[in-house]
């Protein structure tokens, strides 16, 4: 995994604004910290948000599935245009 990529280059490779991406990467990163405070509360108290955690998880893994996706389809139409 890099650290430090082109940042012009990555942000057309998500098909997003500067803007666009820190929005998404501001909502997604809050979501997980939420997701870390329920699963310590969880840990403490079990009877507490016993499905929370993997359901967040399992919707963060759809959504960047997808964004892969769309991505892939992004690179793939770009490699048929002549």
């Amino acid at each position: 995994m890099r650290v430090f990529i082109n940042p012009i280059q990555h942000l057309k490779s998500v098909n997003e604004s500067y803007f666009q991406h820190g929005f998404f990467a501001l909502k997604w990163g809050l979501f997980l910290i939420m997701t870390g405070i329920v699963s310590v509360l969880h840990g403490i108290f079990p009877f507490l948000f016993p499905f929370l955690a993997p359901k967040n998880v399992l919707k963060l893994k759809k959504v960047m599935d997808e964004r892969k996706e769309e991505e892939r389809i992004r690179q793939i139409e770009g490699d048929l245009k002549i």
